[in-house]
């Protein structure tokens, strides 16, 4: 699957609180249990993302904004940009859910 740079900043956080040795800029071999783990934390985000009513709940509910800017940019647009935050969140941790059931690892390759 791939996501954008900027998508990818959305969940980072996520993936580094999980995985300390997360290398953006390379490969990151992470194993079935830790995934499971990373799965829960984005379903649970999926929900406060649903819940939210600004930029300021996103951020407290873990989402990461990379790119200066890109705060107020979402929040011009905020309910439309969330919801499809929440989609992508949901579809993310399907796909992660089905290979984990055939896979030990899943690999990152980095934004």
């Amino acid at each position: 699957m791939y996501l954008s740079e900027q998508v990818f900043g959305y969940v980072s956080p996520v993936l580094v609180r999980h995985f300390p040795g997360f290398n953006s800029y390379g490969p990151s071999v992470i194993r079935r249990p830790i995934w499971r783990e990373i799965i829960g934390d984005l379903e649970m985000m999926r929900g406060q993302v649903e819940r939210a009513s600004s930029v300021a709940d996103l951020r407290k509910a873990g989402v990461g904004f990379v790119d200066p800017g890109l705060d107020v940019e979402f929040e011009a647009t905020f309910r439309a940009s969330a919801d499809a935050l929440a989609r992508l969140l949901s579809d993310l941790a399907v796909w992660l859910d089905q290979v984990l059931q055939e896979q030990e690892a899943v690999s990152v390759l980095g934004p």
